[in-house]
């Protein structure tokens, strides 16, 4: 590795490529990095995952989806041009009173204290099978994937990033023990310097045609 770094330092060209016209380039790497913003190459919100599984999902989602996120931002801007319907769900109250006013009228977003187990990650209870794409992207990731099942319909997903952290482990065993299974995208992320994973589970018959 430092060989090759060392070999790109001595000739400008082929690290001025990189840095030009690369992937990471190409991705908005770069430019996320820069304004520490989750933003793509033009400057538009992308979620914080990985650069795989936004691509992926791009390419594959069908429209009309209703979406519930667990962690409001940049994502809730990139569900809602690609949704019909999303709903965030967000602990932080600065935040929340921050992101509120820029949303568009079909997203709705919802302020709970987080406290772990608790209503915070129980707010999907609170919807049966009202959502095709569930986002744990938030706080008590773990119980937030124990409890957001029911609010699917029958050909939803989940999308768990940082899905690669331990204490995630139990909660996607239980998971997957119910019938569901997962595809994990590895790689580089929006303004982290280090590679991540972001998981999508799935069903039969769900709207990916996984």
């Amino acid at each position: 590795m430092l060989k090759t770094f060392v070999k790109l330092v001595g000739n400008a060209r082929p690290l001025a490529d990189l840095i030009n016209n690369g992937p990471l380039s190409e991705d908005g790497w770069f430019l996320s990095w820069h304004r520490k913003e989750s933003i793509d190459a033009q400057g538009k919100p992308i979620p914080w995952m990985t650069y795989p599984a936004i691509e992926f999902l791009s390419r594959h989602l069908p429209k009309n989806i209703r979406v519930l996120e667990y962690g409001c931002g940049n994502s809730t801007y990139w569900w809602a041009a690609r949704a019909a319907s999303v709903v965030s769900i967000e602990h932080d109250p600065d935040w929340y009173a921050r992101t509120r006013p820029k949303l568009p009228p079909h997203c709705t977003l919802k302020h709970i204290s987080l406290e772990n187990e608790g209503d915070y990650a129980r707010a999907s209870l609170a919807y049966d099978h009202a959502f095709e794409i569930v986002v744990i992207d938030g706080r008590d990731r773990a119980s937030c994937l124990q409890h957001c099942p029911q609010a699917l319909t029958d050909d939803g997903i989940i999308i768990l990033d940082d899905s690669w952290r331990e204490h995630y482990q139990e909660s996607i065993r239980k998971l997957l023990s119910k019938g569901w299974r997962r595809i994990e995208f590895i790689g580089y992320a929006p303004i982290s310097s280090a590679r991540g994973e972001t998981s999508i589970f799935y069903r039969d018959g769900n709207l990916l045609g996984l």
